[in-house]
C-alpha cells in the first residue's frame, strides 16, 4: 500500500480476480447494484454534494427498491467498490458518477460513516478519481462529498445474496450484522 499526504491506497494482491465483471448484479429497476462478493446492495445513482451530517440523514431516510434500511457505508464497505485499475476508480457501468456544473466537472469524493480514530472530529471518505482514502472534519459545512447509500442483503427475506468466496479479503467488513451462510438447500 502507498501512503501520501495523509491518504491511503490499499489494494489486495488479487484485486483483478475479485473485481471481475461478474461480481455485480444490477436490480431489475436499475436503481441499485448488488455486490455478490460482499453481499451489499448499493444505491446506483448517488446523491450530489452534501456535508457529512446531511449525508447521514439522507441515507437514514432513504426509501429505495421498497427498502428503508439504507445507511452510510463504513470505509471498508465503501472502498470495496473502488478499483484502482480503472479511471475513475469505480465500475461506471454499475455505479453512476455525478457530472455537474458548466465544465462538467465530476466530484468523485464519497462520504463514509467511519471516524478517523487518530483525529476523532474527522471522518473518512474515498476519492474515486484515484482510489485514495482521506479524512475531513465532521462539522465542515464547506467540504461537500457525494453520498452512495448501502444496505446489507437479507437472505431470510429471499433477497439475492451470494456468499463471498473464502479467499475474499472483504468477508469482515466491520458491520454489526452479517448475513448467515446459506445451507445446501438454499437457506430453506
Amino acid at each position: 500500500s502507498a501512503v501520501s499526504s495523509g491518504s491511503a491506497h490499499c489494494v489486495p494482491s488479487n484485486i483483478d480476480s475479485l473485481l471481475g465483471t461478474n461480481s455485480y448484479i444490477t436490480t431489475p429497476d436499475s436503481a441499485t447494484t448488488i455486490d455478490r462478493i460482499t453481499g451489499l446492495e448499493w444505491q446506483k445513482q448517488p446523491k450530489n454534494r452534501n456535508n457529512w451530517k446531511d449525508a447521514l440523514s439522507y441515507c437514514a431516510g432513504l426509501e429505495l427498491n421498497n427498502q428503508t434500511d439504507w445507511r452510510l457505508p463504513n470505509i471498508k464497505e465503501l472502498y470495496s467498490i473502488a478499483n484502482p485499475s480503472l479511471s475513475p476508480a469505480i465500475d461506471t457501468s454499475n455505479f453512476i458518477t455525478i457530472t455537474e456544473g458548466a465544465g462538467n466537472a465530476t466530484n468523485y469524493k464519497y462520504w463514509s460513516s467511519t471516524t478517523n480514530i487518530n483525529i476523532v472530529n474527522r471522518i473518512f471518505y474515498v476519492d474515486f478519481s484515484n482510489a485514495l482514502i482521506n479524512s475531513q472534519s465532521k462539522s465542515s459545512e464547506d467540504f461537500q462529498a457525494n453520498v452512495r447509500c448501502v444496505r446489507n442483503i437479507d437472505p431470510s427475506k429471499n433477497e439475492a445474496y451470494v456468499p463471498p468466496p473464502p479467499e475474499s479479503p472483504f468477508t469482515d467488513l466491520g458491520t454489526t450484522e452479517s448475513p448467515p451462510p446459506l445451507d445446501e438447500t438454499g437457506g430453506k
